[in-house]
C-alpha cells in the first residue's frame, strides 16, 4: 500500500493532472486532500492505524468481543472501525480451530480492506471538519 500511494502521490503533484492518478485514486484521493488541506493525510494515517491498534488492544484485552449482537450492530451502523473488531475474531477463530497456512492470506486480506476502507472515511470526516 505504502509503495503505490508514494508513488501516485508524487505522480499527482509532478502533473498536477487528477486524470493521471485515476487509476490509481486511493493515493490520488490522499494527494487530492493534501493539496487543499495541508497535513490532512498524516493526520488521517494516523488515526488509521491508531485505530487500528486500540482496536487489537481493546480485543486482546476482551473489552470487545465480536458477539452475534456486536455482529448485528456493526451491519446495521456500518461503521467501519468495528469492523476491525471481525478482521480479528477472523484471524483468531482461524487459528483457534486450526485452519490451514493458507487462510492466513483471507486475513491478512479482510484486514487491508477495512483500513482502506477506514482511512478514505477517516479523511472524509477530517476534511470536513477543517
Amino acid at each position: 500500500m505504502l509503495i503505490t500511494a508514494v508513488w501516485t502521490w508524487g505522480r499527482y503533484f509532478t502533473t498536477q493532472d487528477p486524470a493521471s492518478i485515476a487509476p490509481w485514486m486511493w493515493g490520488g484521493i490522499s494527494a487530492h486532500y493534501e493539496s487543499r488541506f495541508p497535513v490532512i493525510v498524516i493526520q488521517a494515517v494516523g488515526l488509521t492505524f491508531g485505530t487500528l491498534f486500540c482496536l487489537l488492544a481493546a480485543y486482546k484485552s476482551g473489552l470487545v468481543r465480536a458477539t452475534e449482537n456486536f455482529k448485528l450492530g456493526v451491519f446495521a451502523v456500518t461503521i467501519a472501525a468495528l469492523n476491525l473488531v471481525l478482521d480479528f475474531d477472523f484471524i483468531e477463530s482461524g487459528v483457534e480451530r486450526g485452519a490451514p497456512k493458507y487462510m492466513e492470506w483471507y486475513g491478512a486480506f479482510g484486514l487491508i480492506v477495512t483500513l482502506v476502507w477506514l482511512y478514505p472515511e477517516i479523511l472524509r470526516v477530517l476534511g470536513k471538519s477543517k
